[in-house]
C-alpha cells in the first residue's frame, strides 16, 4: 500500500517497548494500514481530543470566573444583611461574620445569599434561608446574633 505523501514531513525515530510495538503492528496489520499511518492516527486523534479537552477546561473556567464575579457583586451590594449600629453604619455583614466564626463556609453563605437574592428577592432574611439549609446550627446564629447586638448598641 502506498502512502500518501505529504509536504513539509518530519521524521521521527522514537523507542517502544517490545509489547507495544507487537500490539501497535498487529492493529495496523488489522486495520490493514502501514504501521506509521496507525501511530499518526493515533497521533492526530489525542491531539484533537486534547485541543478539545484544553478549550472545556478554559470555558469551564471562564465560567466559574463570571460566576465568582456576580456572587462577590452581590455580597458587596447586599446591605440587607448587615448589622448596623444605632449611627447607621455597618458593624459587618452576618455572613462574614458567620464565617470569621467558624460557623459557616464562604460557599455556604454564597449559596445563601444567593437564594436570598434570587428566589427571595431579600425578602427573607439570611439567617432563616441559612437555617432552613441547614448550613448553620440556629443556636450558633442565636448567640451569633445577641453579640452583634451587643456590639450595635455600644
Amino acid at each position: 500500500m502506498p502512502a500518501k505523501k505529504e509536504k513539509n514531513v518530519q521524521q521521527l525515530s522514537i523507542r517502544l517497548p517490545d509489547d507495544i510495538y507487537r500490539k501497535l503492528s498487529e492493529m495496523a496489520k488489522e486495520q490493514g494500514i502501514y504501521l506509521n499511518q496507525l501511530i499518526l492516527q493515533m497521533i492526530k486523534g489525542g491531539m484533537s481530543v486534547q485541543l478539545a479537552v484544553r478549550k472545556s477546561i478554559d470555558e469551564h473556567h471562564e465560567e466559574i470566573f463570571r460566576d465568582a464575579i456576580e456572587i462577590e457583586k452581590s455580597i458587596r451590594q447586599d446591605t440587607t444583611v448587615a448589622v448596623r449600629n444605632t449611627d447607621g453604619f455597618a458593624i459587618e455583614k452576618i455572613g462574614e461574620g458567620m464565617v470569621k466564626n467558624g460557623y459557616m463556609t464562604i460557599q455556604q453563605v454564597n449559596k445563601v445569599l444567593q437564594l436570598q437574592k434570587e428566589k427571595y428577592s431579600f425578602a427573607k432574611k439570611f439567617g432563616e434561608i441559612a437555617v432552613e439549609l441547614h448550613v448553620v446550627d440556629p443556636e450558633k446564629l442565636e448567640h451569633y446574633l445577641s453579640e452583634l447586638e451587643k456590639k450595635s448598641s455600644s
